[in-house]
């Protein structure tokens, strides 16, 4: 599951060392967006490297733009080398879902994944009762569908998906932030970021010996991956048993290994820290 760090204040800025982590794990990209007080509007910039992010994060602190986004995309819907499906996502009929831009409409960022058919579901219906409403071009994520879906309705709908999901919108207007979901607080040295997940700051190397998978769905998994996969042995290893392997039983699914933490947590009563 992607990362999505939150700044509205200089002490919500992530160590270079930290954003390092956030981008280690998550390999498919990043995304920035601020709200630029001179121009009266959102900047966007997406399918960008660890360093660009890290720069313009600097740059918008030296002009006094405190409010951004930081996005770190692993792919969960949408193809992993796509760099227009990083977010975020413009809210507006018939975005051109362009690389780098600048807008007065509200902004989309969203961490987990929705079903599609639920999606499109909706989007049939807007169509249906819009004329004017285009359905988005190329490939599509479930977030880049939510961005268009949120034009037409009011964005309390999001908090209907929020068991294992958080969203954020940057207002076109203002640069406020809304925040849905429950959120992480994480500390960074000296730093308090406000994080989508704290995963990055695990200590996946614990327990070496660790039997992290015990299918032949290992050889298919990343580095990362067989990573996170061993931290949530290690953290649930009350819920498993030789005959009842839960997050096995996810990945045959076809389940991100970063979205099945919080499949855990809401479906077995598990807590986060905040």
């Amino acid at each position: 599951m992607c990362v999505i760090s939150i700044i509205e204040n200089e002490n919500q800025i992530a160590s270079k060392k930290c954003t390092q982590l956030m981008w280690n794990t998550n390999p498919h990209g990043a995304g920035f967006g601020k709200f630029d007080k001179k121009e009266k509007c959102i900047y966007i910039k997406k399918g960008i490297d660890l360093n660009e992010i890290n720069r313009l994060t600097q740059i918008a602190k030296k002009e006094g733009n405190m409010s951004m986004i930081q996005h770190y995309r692993i792919a969960s819907v949408g193809s992993h080398d796509n760099k227009s499906l990083t977010h975020g996502f413009e809210i507006k009929n018939g975005s051109s879902n362009d690389l780098e831009y600048y807008t007065n409409n509200d902004v989309l960022w969203h961490n987990g994944t929705i079903d599609m058919d639920t999606l499109n579901d909706m989007a049939k219906d807007i169509m249906i009762k819009n004329s004017d409403a285009i359905y988005p071009n190329n490939e599509l994520s479930d977030s880049r569908l939510l961005a268009f879906i949120l034009n037409y309705v009011d964005y309390s709908i999001l908090n209907m998906f929020t068991n294992g999901n958080k969203f954020v919108i940057m207002d076109g207007s203002t640069g406020k932030i809304t925040k849905y979901g429950r959120w992480d607080k994480v500390k960074d040295g000296k730093q308090n970021l406000i994080t989508s997940n704290n995963y990055f700051k695990q200590d996946l190397f614990n327990s070496q010996s660790f039997d992290y998978m015990t299918n032949n769905d290992a050889d298919y998994l990343t580095k990362d991956e067989k990573k996170e996969v061993k931290r949530l042995y290690k953290k649930y290893s009350d819920l498993f048993d030789s005959e009842n392997d839960i997050i096995d039983q996810y990945l045959s699914y076809g389940m991100s290994v970063f979205d099945i933490e919080d499949s855990l947590e809401s479906e077995l009563g598990y807590g986060a820290e905040y």
